[in-house]
């Protein structure tokens, strides 16, 4: 996440664009869309859900992106890609941080020292952070990297003439934690001890950069999803009261689900619908992401998924309703003994 934007900050801006967005009618959930229009992380083929599809499918609208593919920093690193030059991050996602919350098979929930489902705290009383915040770039500003050799005034390719050892961050040499061997470019063999500093550029090697090359990750054509999901679903669950809330947790999963499957009219807010969102949710982000994960539950709830929560809450019910009853059975045996 940028340095400049705190994790506050950052989620009233998400709400403030959200509702800004319907206002003047550019909300990518208003749009309609005959198949579906989703995207997709080109790193590991999941879709941005919940969130992150607003985020994302926002962003992608904002600057007129057609892949439908994007991917955070740290996967273009790590899969050697690089931006292509004049091109920067479209948008920043969040992604919950799981192991911020003690859950009922850590250590010291067993040994009965922390409660299951509360927040982790640090050292100094202060909790974890719960929230990881990802820069993510478009598919179709990526593009394969290149090396590209360092030359001389005459033309010459320039190589090293000693060896170069990689450094850490105070300059000090970082050196090999076990043996082993590694292989040159040019096929020859290096044997390494543990305890030898590791070597970054060996003598004789090519001097040069790696730099974005004309090789894109990505088709240029507008992208031609299918529907994600192939079982049926369950329907969208129709709002339990006429609470905001409720009214915009419908209202979003309709739009998810039409975004996810295809076959959608776009969303369709009223002015005043927006304007009871916007008191509804800003200055309030937390509550606004916790309805955005409604939504998306309900959105993609299939039938068999739907089956087994109503077999559970019959089961729960029923053990409930035996519980009471024997209880009742007690309280009257009791009763006559008096």
């Amino acid at each position: 996440m940028e340095k400049e934007n705190s994790t506050e900050n950052y989620e009233s801006s998400l709400v403030r664009k959200f509702v800004d967005d319907l206002n003047k009618g550019q909300s990518f959930l208003q749009a309609s869309n005959q198949k579906p229009d989703y995207v997709l992380n080109a790193s590991t083929n999941e879709v941005f859900q919940g969130i992150n599809m607003i985020i994302v499918g926002q962003a992608m609208r904002d600057n007129n992106k057609v892949s439908a593919q994007a991917l955070t920093l740290n996967q273009r690193d790590s899969l050697d890609y690089m931006s292509a030059p004049g091109t920067k991050h479209i948008a920043t996602a969040i992604y919950d941080k799981y192991d911020a919350w003690w859950r009922k098979n850590d250590p010291e929930v067993i040994a009965g020292k922390e409660v299951a489902g509360t927040h982790k705290k640090n050292a100094d009383g202060t909790y974890v952070k719960d929230k990881i915040f990802s820069l993510i770039f478009a598919a179709d500003d990526i593009r394969k990297r290149k090396f590209v050799a360092e030359r001389d005034e005459e033309g010459n390719v320039v190589h090293y003439t000693e060896d170069i050892y990689k450094k850490d961050k105070n300059g000090n040499n970082i050196l090999h934690t076990s043996d082993g061997k590694t292989k040159l470019k040019d096929g020859t063999e290096i044997s390494f001890k543990k305890g030898d500093p590791i070597i970054e550029h060996h003598k004789g090697a090519v001097k040069g950069s790696y730099k974005p090359s004309d090789e894109r990750i990505v088709s240029t054509q507008p992208a031609n999803l299918p529907p994600l999901y192939s079982e049926e679903l369950a329907p969208i669950p129709k709002r339990k009261d006429d609470s905001t809330k409720e009214m915009f947790v419908e209202k979003l999963a309709i739009a998810f689900r039409g975004k996810l499957q295809g076959n959608f009219e776009g969303i369709n807010f009223s002015k005043k619908e927006i304007a009871a969102i916007a008191d509804e949710y800003l200055g309030h982000q937390n509550q606004f992401i916790n309805a955005v994960k409604s939504a998306e539950n309900r959105a993609n709830m299939t039938v068999s998924e739907y089956n087994k929560m109503m077999e559970n809450i019959n089961a729960k019910n029923n053990s409930m309703t035996e519980v009471n009853q024997n209880v009742h059975v007690n309280e009257k045996k009791a009763s006559r003994k008096h």
